[in-house]
């Protein structure tokens, strides 16, 4: 028995990502669809037609995943 499921933050369950950080970008986009009912796609998507976004939604969703994720 582990003590923690995370070697990096040891939480239980991991509240640093790092057990994604492998995971395709497809995966991911599933995961936080079926916690929050959205894609990241669609939220920077939805800020981008409100005017939240003053830059291009794609780059910024690529800068996100990249930074929050490592791929």
């Amino acid at each position: 028995m582990a003590l923690s499921d995370c070697v990096a933050c040891w939480s239980t369950p991991c509240e640093c990502g790092h057990e994604f950080k492998n995971s395709s970008r497809e995966y991911k986009e599933r995961m936080t669809k079926s916690v929050n009912g959205h894609t990241i796609r669609e939220v920077f998507q939805w800020l981008g037609k409100m005017d939240y976004l003053t830059d291009n939604e794609e780059k910024l969703y690529n800068e996100f995943i990249n930074r929050n994720f490592g791929n």
